[in-house]
This record gives structure tokens, sequence and C-alpha cells, in this order.
């Protein structure tokens, strides 16, 4: 059963139509026909909030993991993308197609600001060592683009997608901190087009 057939028995099972979904979800009906024909596949924003609107297990509907329908309203789920911090590409793959899907305690995540902005990547590489390690799983709140002194941000510089401690200079220019000493600081231009803020990093969680 993929995607789209799982989408079909929800929307069967709960009796909806494609104008709800498309309100709920704040897309437009013929997206909402898209996904369910698996003409086009769905956005990581339409799932997370499909799911949030309908109570649907998102591992079962991304992966056929488990049940149908979740009531554990004490956890809520935030998307893997497959973006590794370190390596090349562009920010846009932050809304790519999720790989799979984490639970966090509710409470504890609006702490930290809306999940429905926030992804989990992984992170490549030595640079952040000892705070990050390569292969650490991080947490990145993509509405958080304003430099707080000193806090960790995942980046776009040039082509490349890093993770690095940022600090402000002025007015325009910002210096970016490898933990790692082997590792150079860099300074660069807020002005220029080769340097981007994508989210700050809120959490970090590995394997020992």
């Amino acid at each position: 059963m993929q995607i789209a057939q799982r989408l079909k028995y929800v929307y069967q099972v709960l009796n909806l139509s494609n104008v709800e979904i498309a309100k709920a979800c704040k897309v437009s009906d013929r997206s909402v026909g898209n996904y369910l024909g698996g003409d086009r596949i769905p956005s990581t924003e339409f799932i997370l909030r499909f799911c949030e609107a309908y109570k649907v297990n998102p591992n079962w509907l991304l992966l056929g993991e488990g049940v149908p329908f979740r009531d554990e309203e004490e956890f809520t789920y935030v998307a893997r993308v497959d973006v590794r911090l370190g390596a090349g590409g562009e920010a846009e793959i932050f809304e790519a197609e999720p790989k799979e899907v984490y639970a966090f305690r509710k409470d504890w995540l609006l702490q930290k600001g809306n999940p429905k902005n926030m992804r989990l990547v992984k992170v490549i590489g030595d640079s952040m060592e000892p705070t990050l390690k390569n292969g650490d799983l991080v947490l990145v709140d993509l509405s958080q683009t304003e430099i707080m002194q000193g806090q960790i941000y995942a980046v776009r510089l040039f082509n490349g997608l890093l993770v690095k401690r940022l600090q402000r200079i002025g007015q325009n220019k910002v210096r970016l901190i490898s933990d790692n000493p082997v590792h150079p600081t860099e300074v660069r231009s807020l002005d220029s087009g080769e340097f981007k803020i994508i989210g700050r990093v809120l959490w970090v969680g590995r394997d020992l």
C-alpha cells in the first residue's frame, strides 16, 4: 500500500471531501486530488497538517507501520528529511519528502517553538565536535533565522549546507565559528547572496 492508498483509506473512513482536506491542510483542491490519485508526492507540510488535522499516525501514513490513527495527545511529530549538514545542497530540500517522523513530548517541544516549522536532519563531518558529532541528528527550527549570539544554526554558504555557531559583527557581517579548533573561523557578509540562515539548531540526539 502506497501513501496515496493510505490517504484514500483515511478519506473513506472519515468520509472526507477534497474541499475539507484542502482547507485543513492549506492546499488547493487540485493538489488534494493529485495526492489521492498518486500523481504527486505529498509535501512535508501537507503530511504534517493532514496527520494533525485527522489524528493520523504519520509512521503509518509514510511507511505503513503501526495503526492508522493515534490517540496519544501528549505527543507531536517532527519529520526527518534527507538533508546532511556539511554536504552540498539547496535550502529547498528541507521541504522534501520526509524519510520518517519522530515523536516528541508536545509540552516540551512547544516550549521551543512551533513544531510545524521544525525538521530533523543529519550532521556530517567533525567541524562542530565535540558539541555535534558526525552522524548526529539535530532539530532545526526553520522560523528562527535571526542571529542570537553564540547559538548554533544551519546555514547555506554558496552551494553548501553547514552547521555553525554564529556571532554577529556590526550591522552586516557574521562570524561562522566551528567548535572544533582545527577548522578556521570565517567572516561573511549578511548582505551578499553567498550566505543564508536556514534555521536554529534546538536539540541534538545521537546513538551511543
